[in-house]
């Protein structure tokens, strides 16, 4: 268990380091993927102050966009381009 808690320390202090955080503020009509099983992510707190907030959440398969990609560099091999 001792192993177990210094990584899962060490991990935390990763976690709240400035140097591995990346903040941005979404303004009207910005879209974000995020690979869910690369990074990490969340959001800070939200001050009611600075006005209303309106945020829609997506999921997509990732295969989805890999299978595209794959496609694109392959596809000379099955589409005839004379036609």
């Amino acid at each position: 268990m001792e192993k177990f808690y210094e990584a899962y320390s060490q991990f935390f202090r990763y976690l709240k380091s400035p140097d591995y955080q990346y903040h941005f503020r979404s303004e009207a009509g910005n879209c974000r993927m995020v690979q869910n099983f690369r990074v990490l992510h969340g959001r800070t707190a939200f001050d009611a102050n600075s006005g209303p907030r309106h945020l829609e959440s997506s999921y997509v398969a990732w295969d989805y966009f890999t299978a595209r990609e794959n496609f694109r560099q392959f596809q000379h091999l099955y589409l005839n381009r004379s036609c």
